[in-house]
């Protein structure tokens, strides 16, 4: 009896300590948020810029649609450069640039999506600390 009663206090305790699963609740409203985001990329020579035109009001979900652009677009940019030569047919061009910018909104938006994640997971992971702190 006695031995039962250290083995459910165990396991409440470690159902105490484990951190609750983050609510995807907060992934959605910084989602949410994320598509008021606008800004303007740049690459010239091998520098690239970036910058916020309308903020969502959260820096570190701003950064997030920057970031995505600066994992994408470099890999893609001697293709992009290309579809500029002279001698491609404006039919072909426009055909060309169309998927070349489907490409880059895919890869941005699978790249945000995991950005999002990674932000709320630490935002999760500090309310925890700060909570643990607190007790």
């Amino acid at each position: 009896m006695i031995a039962t009663a250290y083995l459910i206090a165990a396991i409440l305790q470690q159902a105490a300590a484990a951190p609750a699963p983050k609510e995807s609740g907060e992934i959605v409203v910084v989602g949410e948020r994320l598509k008021n985001w606008r800004g303007r990329f740049a690459v010239r020579g091998g520098k690239s810029t970036c910058k916020t035109i309308v903020s969502t009001g959260d820096a570190e979900i701003d950064a997030i649609g920057c970031q995505a652009m600066a994992t994408c677009l470099p890999p893609m940019q001697a293709r992009i450069i290309a579809s500029d030569a002279k001698g491609i047919q404006r039919d072909a061009r426009k055909d060309l640039k169309a998927a070349l910018g489907l490409e880059l909104a895919q890869c941005c938006q699978n790249r945000r999506d995991a950005l999002v994640v990674e932000l709320v997971d630490r935002r999760f992971e500090a309310r925890q600390e700060r909570n643990n702190a607190k007790n």
